[in-house]
C-alpha cells in the first residue's frame, strides 16, 4: 500500500506547488529542505530549464535527498549544506520562489528577522515567498511560534517589507503524513510601497506627479506595476492627469 509520502512525492506534491504558483523554468530555494518532501516535487515542476536549491544543516537528511533525487533521475537539484548560518550564498534578486515550510518554529525572533532579510535580498522583484508556519499558537503550538497566532506571523513577515498575497487552508505533507494547514504567499513590497495592501491611504499625489513630470510632462501616464496591484486590490483602475488636482478613480 502506498504511503502518504510516496503519494505526495509521486503526484500530489506537484499539484500542490503548481497551485501555489511554482512554474516551469523557475529558480526555487527550499530553505530547511530536510529529506526533500517539497524539493523533489518542486524539481519536477520547474523541469530541466529550472533549478531547486536545497538548503539544510542536517547532512543525513541531505544524503537521503540526494539518493532520492538520483533514483528519480533529477539533475536540477543543487544541495547546499550549511552550519546553521542564516546567510544564504545566492546572488541578489536571483530567485523566483522561496519555500519556508515548517521551519520558522526552530528560529528565535531575531533569527527569523535575519532570514526574512536574506529572502528579500535574493528574491527577484516579482518573486514569491511561500510560508507554512506550522506550530503556531493555534496549530500544534511548539517552541518559538508557540505564543504567536497566525495573524502575528503574517504581521511579522509583512514588517520585513513583504505583504501577504494569499492565505489558504490546504492539505499537505507534514513530516511523513498528510495534514491540514494554512499556507501564506507573500510578495515583496516595491520601492514606493510604504504599507501592506490593502492600503489605507492614498499614495502621495505630489510625489507621483513630480515623478511623472520628470518623465516628459505628458497629460496622462501609465500606472506603475505597484500601483496597478494596489488599484486592483481596491477593485478600481487608476489614472493620473497632471492637470487635475486629485488622482481620479475609475470604477
Amino acid at each position: 500500500m502506498e504511503t502518504d509520502v510516496q503519494n505526495w512525492i509521486e503526484r500530489e506534491g506537484e499539484v500542490f506547488l503548481k497551485d501555489m504558483g511554482v512554474r516551469k523554468g523557475q529558480l526555487v530555494l527550499d530553505f530547511g529542505c530536510g529529506v526533500g518532501h517539497y524539493t523533489i516535487p518542486a524539481a519536477k515542476v520547474v523541469g530541466k530549464e529550472g533549478k531547486v536549491y536545497a538548503v539544510d544543516k542536517d547532512r543525513e537528511a541531505l544524503d537521503k535527498l540526494t539518493e532520492m533525487a538520483e533514483s528519480k533521475g533529477l539533475k536540477n537539484i543543487l544541495i547546499i549544506k550549511t552550519s546553521g548560518d542564516l546567510k544564504i550564498d545566492l546572488k541578489d534578486r536571483s530567485i523566483d520562489v522561496v519555500l519556508l515550510y515548517d521551519v520558522l518554529h526552530y528560529m528565535k525572533a531575531q533569527e527569523r528577522k535575519e532570514i526574512y532579510g536574506e529572502v528579500y535580498r535574493i528574491l527577484k522583484n516579482d518573486g514569491l515567498l511561500f510560508v507554512y508556519p506550522k506550530h503556531h499558537k493555534c496549530d500544534e503550538s511548539l517552541w518559538n511560534l508557540a505564543d504567536m497566532k497566525l495573524e502575528d506571523v503574517i504581521k511579522e513577515i509583512e514588517s520585513a517589507n513583504f505583504y501577504v498575497k494569499r492565505k489558504c487552508l490546504k492539505t499537505l505533507i507534514h513530516d511523513d503524513n498528510y495534514d491540514e494547514g494554512f499556507i501564506l504567499n507573500f510578495t515583496k513590497r516595491g520601492e514606493y510601497d510604504t504599507e501592506p495592501f490593502p492600503m489605507k491611504r492614498e499614495p502621495n499625489e505630489n510625489r507621483w506627479r513630480r515623478r511623472f513630470e520628470a518623465q516628459g510632462n505628458r497629460k496622462t501616464f501609465p500606472v506603475s506595476k505597484q500601483l496597478k496591484i494596489w488599484a486592483q486590490g481596491l477593485g478600481r483602475q487608476k489614472t493620473f492627469d497632471l492637470r487635475a488636482t486629485k488622482i481620479s478613480h475609475v470604477i
